[in-house]
């Protein structure tokens, strides 16, 4: 895989990757064609699990999405009010 991701999920031939940016990557089926899609959105660190895909971003705040996750603009909700974490793990 061609890149510079500094982290990389990989569930069920769908992958997503974070770059020293911050910017959210998303490949499908890497092994035949590489393409990537860039996900709106600034990451310092991603999982996803069960559909969901949520980062945590810069200020520790987070953002999760269960619609458009495999798409340049997925339908990001931020957790209620004071919710901060700098590691997330959906499973």
């Amino acid at each position: 895989v061609s890149g510079e991701l500094k982290q990389i999920i990989v569930r069920d031939g769908h992958v997503w990757g974070v770059n020293t940016k911050g910017e959210i990557w998303y490949g499908e089926d890497i092994h035949r064609h590489e393409k990537w899609v860039h996900l709106q959105g600034k990451a310092k660190e991603i999982s996803e699990g069960h559909g969901v895909l949520c980062h945590v971003n810069d200020a520790d705040e987070i953002w999760c999405a269960d619609k458009g996750i495999t798409t340049e603009h997925p339908e990001w909700h931020k957790a209620p009010d004071g919710a901060r974490l700098k590691f997330i793990s959906v499973n």
